[in-house]
């Protein structure tokens, strides 16, 4: 069983994935999500550039060589949004917090079309 010092974290960098995967569709999902903290997206991804670096020992210098294009693609990931969060505007400009289909479009036609939308 987990810690909660553990479960606390895990749960930050759940919300931190959780935040950017609703910016790039334009809602959540279950529940509101409240834009995090830099601190805790910094946390998050650096990380899991640390898991990635310790488990399939990849680095700036050899991340092009590195044969496994996914692990690859995550490390690339990871520099770009800690990049992308230590810019004050970038991060000013984000929403502050992301809504779900049903607070965003409280009226029942439109929340349907939506969804329709979705299962194309």
């Amino acid at each position: 069983m987990l810690s909660n010092s553990i479960q606390t974290t895990h749960s930050r960098g759940k919300e931190v994935l959780d935040y950017l995967i609703g910016c790039q569709l334009g809602f959540a999902y279950e529940k509101n999500i409240p834009k995090p903290s830099i601190e805790a997206t910094n946390r998050c991804f650096h990380r899991h550039l640390a898991q990635l670096r310790k488990v399939f020992d990849i680095n700036d210098y050899k991340v092009n060589q590195y044969p496994n294009k996914i692990v690859r693609d995550q490390y690339k990931v990871s520099r770009h949004y800690l990049f992308k969060f230590s810019q004050n505007g970038w991060y000013r400009n984000l929403p502050d917090e992301i809504l779900t289909l049903d607070n965003k479009y409280p009226s029942t036609d439109i929340r349907e079309n939506a969804r329709m939308q979705l299962k194309r």
